[in-house]
C-alpha cells in the first residue's frame, strides 16, 4: 500500500512539474489589452482609423534604422495587425535570398501563451508571406502599401478554436531592416519583445483579448438647405430690406 502511494505521490509530482513548466510562459508581461470591433475592415495595406483605437506597440530599438508602429484588433474569428515601418533605406526585394534577408516584418504567435507552439510569418513589404515553425499559409492574409521611406503591412490572422475573449496570446513582433543593397542586415525588435527573441516561444510576453468593444465615430453629414429653407431665408432677407427702406422714409419726413 505505501509502495502504491509513493508511485501516486510521484506521478503527481511529475504531472505538477509538468505544469509548471508550461504554465510559467504566463509569468510574462502583457503588452496590454487588444480591444475587439465590429467596425468592417478592409485589408488593403492601410492604417484604417479603427486601428488607432486599438494596441499600438512600438516597434523601435535604439541606435538601429528602421522604427515602427504595430497596431491590434480582433474580430469575431480574427485578428488583425497592421505595422507602419519607417525605412529611410528600402532595398529591392531578392528572391535569391531568404525571406528574413528582405526588408520587411516578422510576426510571431503562440496561440495557447504556453510555449508549445511557434506560428511565425514573415511579410516583405510587397506584401508576400513566407511562414515558418508551426505556422499554416491558410491562416494568414496580407496586404501592403509602399511609399517613400516608409510601407506599411497589414495582415489577419484566423483565430484557431478556443481563442476568445480573455484569452492570452504570446507574441513576438520585429522588423528585417536590410540596408545596403541587402548587404546588411539589422534586427529591429518591438521594445517588448526584448525580452525573447522570435524563436524563443516559452519566454515570449503576451496580449490579452479583450471583450471590450471600440468603433469610430461616423462622419456627421453635411446636408444641404432645403427649398423651403432657401425660400424661408429669402423672405427674411426680403422682409429686413422692407423695413429698413420704410425706417429710412420716416427719418427723412421727420427732418423736412
Amino acid at each position: 500500500m505505501k509502495k502504491i502511494i509513493s508511485l501516486a505521490m510521484a506521478a503527481m509530482l511529475t504531472v505538477g512539474s509538468m505544469v509548471i513548466g508550461v504554465s510559467a510562459h504566463k509569468d510574462y508581461k502583457s503588452w496590454g489589452n487588444v480591444p475587439a470591433t465590429d467596425a468592417k475592415i478592409t485589408l488593403d495595406g492601410k492604417i484604417d482609423e479603427i486601428y488607432k483605437k486599438g494596441l499600438v506597440v512600438d516597434v523601435a530599438t535604439p541606435a538601429n534604422g528602421a522604427t515602427g508602429k504595430a497596431y491590434f484588433v480582433w474580430s469575431g474569428s480574427n485578428l488583425y495587425c497592421a505595422i507602419e515601418v519607417k525605412d529611410a533605406d528600402i532595398c529591392a526585394l531578392d528572391d535569391a535570398k531568404n525571406a528574413w534577408e528582405q526588408d520587411g516584418i516578422e510576426l510571431t504567435y503562440d496561440w495557447k501563451n504556453d510555449g508549445s507552439t511557434r506560428h511565425k510569418w514573415m511579410v516583405r513589404y510587397d506584401g508576400r508571406v513566407t511562414k515558418a515553425g508551426d505556422a499554416s499559409a491558410d491562416a494568414i492574409k496580407a496586404a501592403a502599401t509602399k511609399a517613400d521611406g516608409s510601407y506599411i503591412i497589414e495582415m489577419v490572422n484566423a483565430l484557431p478554436d478556443g481563442v476568445k475573449a480573455g484569452s492570452q496570446i504570446g507574441i513576438n513582433v520585429l522588423i528585417d531592416d536590410m540596408s545596403n543593397n541587402n548587404a546588411a542586415r539589422g534586427i529591429i525588435r518591438s521594445v517588448q519583445s526584448g525580452n525573447a527573441t522570435e524563436n524563443e516561444v516559452a519566454k515570449f510576453d503576451y496580449i490579452v483579448l479583450s471583450a471590450d468593444k471600440v468603433a469610430v465615430e461616423a462622419a456627421k453629414p453635411t446636408t444641404p438647405p432645403t427649398a423651403a429653407q432657401t425660400a424661408d431665408a429669402l423672405s427674411l432677407t426680403v422682409a429686413a430690406a422692407a423695413i429698413g427702406a420704410a425706417g429710412i422714409v420716416v427719418f427723412r419726413k421727420k427732418r423736412g
